[in-house]
């Protein structure tokens, strides 16, 4: 699957070695729902990732690690610099002629829908709000339940919020979000009709992630 796939987007073939960690055929457990995501609002980044999935869907095939320290952008494959020249401004490219990739997919994409995996999908859309509305450009979420998933509310979660750059106090924050954001699965879903939504376009991005709905900045009123 992975050398077709690959053949069919960059026209060469390239040999793949799989580990499979995934469990099959066992039902999802009732465990508590637990997690810690750190967001940051860069646009350049973003824009660098469209720009990258773009590329890779018109058989450019190339890839780049940049450290904003050293000034540094390393390069692999068929890319010319002077597609990135306008991001990284005085910055060295090094090419990099036989590299070793290793690829490990995100754990959140193999989970079933009634995990850790629809609160994930959940918090992407509340900081965007939050990030459209200029309160932060950086937050640290950390999220726990152990209620029945079916019964999860705003009432039996625990939400704890870290931020560098954020211009109200972090229990305003968290209040505001408890307030504004429904946590009950069955509204989740039902929003975004998930039960039948394909994830595999929050990995390519092919079209705009369907949680960029900045309904919520207008009522984010500071006094």
């Amino acid at each position: 699957l992975f050398i077709s796939y690959y053949e069919e987007l960059f026209g060469k073939q390239m040999t793949f070695n799989v580990i499979d960690l995934i469990e099959y055929d066992t039902l999802p457990g009732k465990n508590p729902i637990y997690f810690k995501k750190n967001y940051i609002n860069d646009k350049v980044n973003d824009n660098l990732q469209i720009i990258s999935v773009e590329d890779s869907f018109i058989g450019k095939n190339y890839r780049y690690t940049a450290n904003t320290e050293m000034e540094i952008v390393l390069m692999e494959g068929d890319m010319e610099k002077e597609t990135l020249r306008d991001y990284f401004d005085n910055y060295e490219f090094h090419k990099i002629d036989k590299p070793i990739n290793n690829f490990c997919s995100n754990i959140n994409f193999g989970k079933n829908l009634r995990s850790s995996k629809l609160y994930e999908f959940y918090f992407n859309y509340i900081t965007y709000n939050i990030f459209e509305r200029n309160l932060c450009k950086d937050l640290s979420i950390e999220f726990f339940t152990d209620a029945e998933f079916d019964d999860i509310s705003w009432e039996n979660i625990k939400l704890q919020i870290k931020s560098n750059s954020l211009i109200v106090s972090e229990d305003w924050l968290v209040s505001l979000i408890l307030d504004l954001f429904s946590f009950k699965p069955e509204d989740i879903i039902g929003r975004w009709d998930l039960t039948n939504y394909d994830f595999e376009n929050e990995i390519i991005r092919r079209t705009k992630p369907i949680w960029e709905v900045k309904d919520k900045v207008g009522e984010m009123i500071l006094f």
